[in-house]
């Protein structure tokens, strides 16, 4: 393979498969024709999982390729339509949740974002060096969960030279432990798509990324637009839009992770796979969510979090702090009390308190000065 700095290019002559193997039939495994019957969830109306952002993975390392095409698709999926439930919230039987995120944050990386192990995923699910087929692996994530990727990290493979074996040994039983509480936080499913139309496309879209595989045509890593071919699928990505009549958003496990597919670019095999939160996991939107004081590591900068869904502001001094306290009933947070973390998991919109718009903060925050 040929090294492109860290991480890997396809060879150019194409392998007979990236880690893609075709599902069974109808006949083998009727149960993953479920015919439309899981339930149609509107969790992104425009259709543009593309703009989700997550930490993109590769599968490809110094001395092998993971062959890991399938699972990486999967944690890929279920990473952005859980960052799109940490953005947008919840509805379930009417009722509007936000993800609790002291729940999932270690699952958080150093970008904030949620990031899954693929390499857990890939050692469970049983892929071996011509790869897996996605039934086997979807199947897999719904009995065991995911750990976080600290746990069951790929970085190690990208910055050193580690074999096959050690990429794929015995995973520790504590980073089984923890993929089971993330398999208890959101439960999976899901269901071959039989109407491959783009107008249907479009719709499920609406409710997840789509799986599917494809045959990796030339200028694959490339080309702006890459162009259709005929050819065996040999890869399994995910679709994240529609370019109506121009081309198809795809996420891959190759740089450069987002792609696009020409319009008429051939697809096989697409699955549905939803994501469901549980309300283990899960805040009710308005609930009091008590604030707290943070400190990035290495740092002097301090942080307090307030509100629902919760937000940063930043704390520039003591004063400040013990002004806000004047006017606001804070209980159980003390200055000499803060807590040293190594990422936020709340979003920062800018706003400092202790500057002139003070007050103009706090009646946004509680309705004005008490």
């Amino acid at each position: 393979m040929e090294y492109t700095g860290k991480t890997f290019s396809i060879p150019s002559k194409m392998p007979r498969s990236l880690g893609f193997l075709p599902p069974p039939t109808l006949k083998e495994c009727p149960e993953q024709f479920l015919g439309g019957a899981l339930p149609v969830q509107i969790t992104r109306p425009l259709g543009d999982w593309f703009n989700v952002k997550i930490t993109g993975e590769v599968q490809s390392f110094r001395l092998f390729d993971a062959m890991s095409c399938v699972s990486g698709a999967e944690t890929n999926s279920e990473e952005k339509q859980i960052e799109n439930f940490r953005e947008n919230g919840v509805r379930i039987d009417g009722v509007e949740y936000i993800i609790d995120e002291d729940k999932i944050k270690d699952w958080l990386d150093e970008n904030g974002r949620v990031n899954l192990s693929e390499r857990f995923l890939a050692r469970t699910s049983g892929t071996t060096k011509t790869g897996n087929n996605p039934m086997k692996v979807l199947d897999t994530r719904d009995d065991y969960g995911l750990p976080p990727e600290s746990m069951w990290p790929l970085k190690p493979f990208i910055e050193n030279a580690f074999n096959w074996n050690e990429y794929y040994k015995t995973i520790p039983q504590a980073v089984v432990d923890k993929a089971k509480i993330w398999e208890e936080y959101f439960k999976t499913r899901y269901e071959r798509i039989t109407d491959v139309s783009h107008e249907n496309f479009r719709f499920v879209l609406k409710q997840c990324p789509i799986f599917w595989a494809t045959a990796t045509c030339s200028g694959w890593q490339t080309s702006p637009i890459v162009q259709s071919c005929t050819g065996t699928p040999n890869h399994m990505t995910i679709c994240e839009g529609l370019e109506w009549l121009k081309y198809k958003w795809d996420y891959d496990t190759y740089n450069p992770f987002d792609k696009k597919l020409a319009w008429n670019y051939p697809v096989y095999y697409p699955y549905k796979f939803i994501v469901n939160p549980q309300l283990s996991v899960l805040k009710k939107k308005g609930e009091n969510i008590m604030p707290k004081l943070q400190r990035k590591k290495n740092t002097q900068e301090v942080f307090i979090t307030l509100g629902n869904p919760p937000k940063r502001y930043w704390i520039k001094s003591e004063t400040d702090f013990e002004a806000l306290r004047q006017s606001q009933p804070l209980k159980d947070i003390e200055w000499s009390n803060i807590n040293e973390v190594e990422i936020f998991t709340e979003p920062f919109e800018g706003d400092i308190i202790g500057q002139a718009t003070f007050a103009d903060l706090l009646k946004k925050l509680f309705g004005g000065v008490k």
